[in-house]
């Protein structure tokens, strides 16, 4: 996004004020020569950057407006004595304030005086996040004569006593303007400090919070005593301050002791522990992650530049049409053949969005929408809901749909459910503490939770899933995406669900099934033994019973061995010649929100309501890998933003980071190029995604095989397609995406009528990267091939950092790495590695994933077990280990858990494999004893 210091010149508040006084706060965080060459660059601003201690920041100015901006600390662990220091006198506010923030101002209060007394008129903004909020304020009260323009802070701490903060709403009133994120827990430090101003609060949905939503939001705000967030009382105060300081002391263990990690690396250098004990304190303390200066650049953007008519280009893009064809009602999904009909050439006349109209009269496309604000939305007649999960819904569209919903005012985004997603494929029990836990004294087993798996299915005759007679199932119902003739889950129960697809079994009808075959007359379904092509056992039925098998003959029991089971098979396509699918994206939002649905008792066969732990063991490659697309929001809205009680989701990391499905080049005003292989006889159609940061400006063009190439798309001309080498190629730039305000580049080759290319079965691709502009300090261009179930896209240089597979990357989805279950810890080669791309601490830990033994589907032997290695192993661990806190809380009968503190309790006592976040095994490896042990009695 261009910044425009012209917002400045208002002398007033708006939006766009506080996105550029936003985007000076993340540039005092750069270094020196860099923040002076983009004040000089990009600013067109002559500027002076200072550091004296903790103080940072720049002042910067031209003809018409100064910026004085303060860096804040890069987290709670650099405030050190800040977070204990006590009352000053400060004189130019006449009251008392925060010591160690009035100390801090002190120290570069001479370098701000001398620029400041060249003012002349000009207008001046004082700025800062975090600490430099703080800063910033003390610097605009002790400047208040200088007819200051505005004073806007971001995530700032508390610091003022009452007759000082009386003062300051008397100098400023509602010139001084804070901007404070939901669960921002520096905003609630420090205690008997005061906050004034007038506030921005954005609720956790990422909207201004009704209470204080003023009617026009460019200029109002509320303005009170003491506005925003209460602050943390003694007691919560107390215990952060001892939290800190309790993991700087582990910190300073780990690295004395060593680490008991070993990677299981062939080639490269060793992977290192991230420095920054801010990793661990994220990891542990809630609300520490909402304070980044880069959810701020969001907020702030997002205001500065609302979405107006969704960009139905890119969905568009993406389309792979099907026909959907009803019967009663349970519709199904066929595939029908575009591979001569491009989304770009689809001979109609494009409407005024770009959007054409359904070529085919019965042709739907699942789609994502999300909606703007809270409250009822009537959807555009014709359009065929899934679900809706709080602002994100899912729908089957026809391109009429698409631009009717453009039109709609309540809707600010649209996605295609792609086709994508991949399954991330005795020891373990005993190695993690679950069987220590099974027995007394704790002896917990999880009969008070449910677990949900939303993988292939599950073997209902398998006795590990039965209860402890072995002749009735702890399956409270499976939910076939794919299936038909019987209930769906709308018409089980309307008022709940709203998703009219699919074949919905009870317990009372898998215990038929069960009894028919046990007498010899079989009934059920083949699709319910969960079977596998390869002769290896399903993977859904693998997964479950490591999350809630019991044991049985040679089958070990699993985690929460009496939960009750919640199995939604997911309409994905799992070989090439299964071509029945709706996409990764709506198929698992809307078998989250059935799971929701029967965890609060909607289905006959629900026994009222019980927390579920949710295990999700397919993703997808292509995306953000940020939190911020509409499928990762739609999983963080299921557990309201990780604040809903007795629901909690996690994740596999994925099998990525051998596969060679992830790319990045440093950026430079000049040409680099990204070269893959792609099988074509194998995967008639690749589909990738490259994202960069706002600042940069970049034009792509691919070259096939032959050395022909496309046209260059940029900012100016954004779409091509051509053909090259007997492939149909589609190239879109998406400048300012409105899920996160980067730059999003879509690519997609499509083989031409399934022929293969003359040029043989293996092509060599590339995608060329001019760098036109680089102005940003992450520098990196990241490109992600997304996978299906045939691995036939491999980059030739690939980028093994930031290969977690979606959703795993959204923020309160709890994402597992697979290990070893013996020491030293040696992760799996394949398992997946983080951070995410705008840097979050992900996975969050580990868990054992190499031949992991459990139930095998379909053997004549109902009790068979198998032996399987990924990351699919690993998550079900830590599913397992949530319903057995989640049904130990029922059981006690307090307040139910919520995600947030459930990811919090993992990271605290997990086993540590170094000194904080490791890339590949997150804060340490599951320990479930003590997991149980911490949330005993919790409060």
């Amino acid at each position: 996004m261009t910044i425009d210091p012209k917002a400045l010149t208002t002398r007033h508040f708006t939006w766009k004020t506080a996105y550029t006084l936003c985007e000076a706060s993340r540039l005092a965080y750069d270094p020196p020569e860099r923040l002076q060459q983009t004040l000089r660059d990009t600013w067109k601003m002559r500027g002076q950057a200072f550091s004296v201690g903790e103080t940072q920041g720049f002042v910067a100015a031209n003809d018409a407006v100064i910026i004085v901006s303060f860096r804040g600390t890069q987290g709670l662990a650099d405030w050190g004595d800040n977070l204990r220091a006590g009352w000053t006198e400060f004189a130019p506010l006449g009251g008392d304030a925060h010591a160690g923030f009035v100390g801090c101002w002190a120290r570069a209060s001479d370098i701000v005086d001398r620029v400041l007394a060249q003012a002349g008129g000009k207008a001046i903004w004082f700025t800062g996040h975090s600490l430099g909020g703080a800063l910033a304020l003390l610097g605009a009260a002790t400047h208040a004569d200088k007819g200051l323009a505005g004073l806007v802070t971001f995530g700032q701490p508390r610091l003022l006593g009452r007759r000082s903060a009386e003062r300051m709403h008397q100098l400023f009133g509602a010139r001084y303007t804070r901007i404070v994120n939901a669960n921002d827990i520096v905003a609630k430090v420090a205690p008997y400090f005061r906050h004034t101003g007038a506030l921005f609060h954005f609720d956790r949905y990422g909207d201004l919070s009704e209470d204080v939503l003023p009617e026009d939001s460019d200029t109002r705000a509320e303005l009170s005593d003491d506005p925003g967030p209460p602050p943390l009382d003694e007691a919560e105060y107390t215990a952060l301050v001892n939290e800190i300081e309790r993991l700087k002391e582990d910190q300073a263990a780990q690295i004395a002791q060593g680490s008991p990690l070993v990677l299981e690396e062939e080639t490269g250098a060793p992977l290192v522990f991230a420095d920054d004990l801010n990793a661990a304190i994220e990891g542990q303390v809630i609300g520490v992650a909402a304070h980044r200066i880069g959810r701020y650049v969001d907020l702030t953007r997002a205001m500065a530049f609302p979405p107006g008519v969704p960009d139905l280009r890119a969905a568009v893009a993406n389309l792979r049409p099907r026909s959907r064809t009803a019967s009663g009602d349970t519709p199904t999904f066929v595939d029908f053949d575009i591979s001569e009909i491009s989304p770009f050439e689809m001979g109609i006349a494009p409407t005024s969005h770009g959007a054409p109209p359904d070529p085919v009269p019965a042709q739907r496309q699942p789609i994502l929408i999300r909606l703007r604000g809270s409250g009822d939305w009537a959807p555009p007649p014709g359009l065929e809901i899934g679900s809706r999960v709080e602002r994100v819904v899912t729908a089957f569209a026809t391109a009429e749909d698409l631009v009717a919903l453009a039109d709609h005012p309540r809707v600010s985004g649209i996605e295609v459910s792609r086709e994508a997603g991949v399954l991330e494929l005795e020891s373990s029990m005993p190695f993690t503490g679950g069987s220590a836990v099974h027995r007394p004294p704790i002896a917990e087993q999880g009969d008070a939770a449910l677990v949900g798996i939303v993988d292939t299915g599950v073997d209902i005759l398998h006795q590990a899933f039965r209860d402890a007679t072995g002749t009735a199932t702890r399956i409270v119902a499976i939910w076939d995406q794919r299936g038909s003739g019987g209930a769906t889950p709308r018409s089980l129960n309307p008022a709940v669900f709203s998703q009219s697809y699919g074949r919905v079994y009870l317990a009372d009808e898998i215990n038929a099934f069960i009894a028919d075959h046990a007498a010899g007359t079989p009934s059920h379904p083949r699709r319910l033994r969960d079977p596998d092509r390869l002769g290896q056992g399903g993977h859904g039925t693998h997964v479950a019973g490591i999350a809630a098998g019991r044991a049985v003959g040679t089958h070990p029991a699993g985690m929460a061995p009496e939960a009750g089971i919640v199995v939604v098979m997911s309409a994905l396509a799992h070989a090439t010649d299964d071509p029945t699918s709706i996409g990764y994206s709506v198929s698992h939002v809307d078998a989250v929100q059935f799971l929701k649905g029967v965890a609060e008792g909607a289905l006959p066969s629900s026994p009222g309501i019980r927390p579920i732990a949710i295990n999700v063991s397919q993703g997808m490659n292509a995306g953000a890998h940020d939190g911020t697309s509409l499928l990762e929001a739609a999983f963080d809205m299921a557990t309201g933003i990780g604040r809903d009680e007795g629901i909690v989701i996690v994740k596999s990391a994925g099998n990525e980071r051998a596969e060679r499905g992830h790319a990045s080049k440093a950026l430079f005003q000049g040409v680099e190029l990204i070269e893959w292989d792609s099988d074509a006889t194998v995967q008639r159609t690749d589909y990738f995604e490259g994202w960069f940061d706002a600042r940069n400006d970049v034009a792509f063009r691919v070259i096939g095989p032959s050395g022909r190439a496309t046209q260059q798309v940029t900012f100016e001309s954004p779409d091509t397609a051509a053909d090259l080498d007997g492939a149909r190629v589609e190239l879109s730039l998406t400048r300012s995406h409105r899920d996160n305000g980067d730059h999003r580049l879509a690519l997609t080759i499509r083989q031409g009528a399934g022929q293969p290319p003359t040029t043989g079965s293996s092509q060599t691709w590339a995608l060329e990267l001019e760098g036109r502009d680089i102005r940003s300090q992450d520098q990196r261009f990241h490109f992600w091939a997304e996978r299906t179930g045939v691995r036939a896209t491999r980059f030739l240089v690939p980028d093994e950092s930031a290969t977690l597979s979606i959703p795993g990357t959204a923020r309160t989805v709890i994402c597992v790495g697979a290990s070893n279950a013996e020491l030293p810890i040696r992760m799996n080669r394949s398992s997946s590695q983080g951070l995410t791309r705008s840097g979050e601490f992900k996975p969050d830990l580990a868990a054992p994933g190499h031949k992991v033994v459990s139930a095998m589907s379909g053997q004549p032997a109902l009790d068979a077990v198998v032996a399987k290695t990924g990351t699919s192993m690993a998550a079900p661990h830590v599913t397992g280990a949530l319903a057995l806190v989640l049904s130990q809380r029922a059981k006690a009968g307090g307040r139910q858990l919520n995600a947030e503190q459930l990811k919090s309790g993992l990271v605290v006592t997990s086993r540590p494999v170094g000194a904080t976040h490791h890339p590949l095994a997150g804060y340490g490896i599951l320990d479930v004893a003590a997991l149980l042990d911490h949330f005993k009695g919790f409060a």
